[in-house]
């Protein structure tokens, strides 16, 4: 994952309410914004964990137990916003080694993160406006 993509995600994380549920197979967590609307939810159980910005599916990987340089750094991503979704102390992320760490957000991203964005409650028009534009 793209690290403005990351950042993005964890100040949304920071300003909205979360809440985890149970299911029959694994653990859910989702952040609710304004009116209750859904902004992102992530799902996880022993063999992969899914990052999910509305209703479209936006990262997922699978659980290895042997990791590589460019998974292990995803996977690691979507490991610390299912910890900020569970309440845990938010980890800074200090791993650079992805390869598209320093790239800006696509224009799927972009879009997708902005209707995440206005679904907030709290609505930073500066860093929405600026998802895609960083390069």
């Amino acid at each position: 994952m793209r690290q403005i993509v990351y950042n993005n995600i964890m100040q949304l994380i920071k300003n909205n309410k979360s809440v985890q549920e149970l299911t029959k197979t694994g653990i859910k967590h989702t952040l609710y914004g304004y009116r209750g609307q859904v902004i992102l939810s992530t799902y996880s159980n022993n063999h992969k964990i899914e990052l999910f910005v509305g209703d479209e599916l936006f990262a997922s990987a699978k659980v290895l137990h042997t990791l590589c340089d460019d998974q292990s750094a995803h996977l690691y991503q979507l490991y610390h916003i299912e910890n900020a979704l569970s309440g845990k102390p938010i980890v800074p992320n200090t791993d650079t080694t992805a390869v598209k760490y320093h790239m800006g957000a696509t224009p799927l991203q972009t879009q997708l993160l902005q209707n995440a964005w206005w679904k907030s409650t709290i609505t930073n028009h500066e860093m929405c406006s600026a998802l895609g534009n960083q390069r």
